[in-house]
């Protein structure tokens, strides 16, 4: 499948959130139901695009698509994230994601 990164217009702060789908009219409906979007202005708030390069991940682990986000420069707001790649191994993302998400 496809992916879709999700986001607001009028909040660009809130973050931005991965859904898979096969169209864009099939994200934007799911991105309507997600936590990120309940503070949107109106219909037209919610950012739809493509995102090819986690296409076909849509049956991976969170902790997978994590450390490919990670891996494409993608910020972390818990303590403790690795630095970017290049200064650190899949390895040592991994360590990170263990602690935070394995409480």
């Amino acid at each position: 499948m496809k992916a879709y990164i999700i986001g607001l217009e009028s909040d660009p702060d809130v973050g931005n959130e991965i859904v898979f789908a096969k169209n864009n009219k099939e994200a934007r409906k799911q991105a309507l139901g997600l936590d990120l979007t309940d503070t949107r202005e109106n219909y037209i708030d919610v950012t739809v695009r493509r995102y090819s390069a986690l296409d076909n991940m849509e049956n991976s682990s969170h902790r997978d698509i994590s450390l490919k986000q990670w891996q494409l420069g993608w910020y972390f707001f818990q303590d403790g994230c690795p630095s970017p790649p290049e200064e650190h191994t899949d390895e040592d993302f991994y360590e990170w994601y263990d602690r935070v998400y394995k409480k």
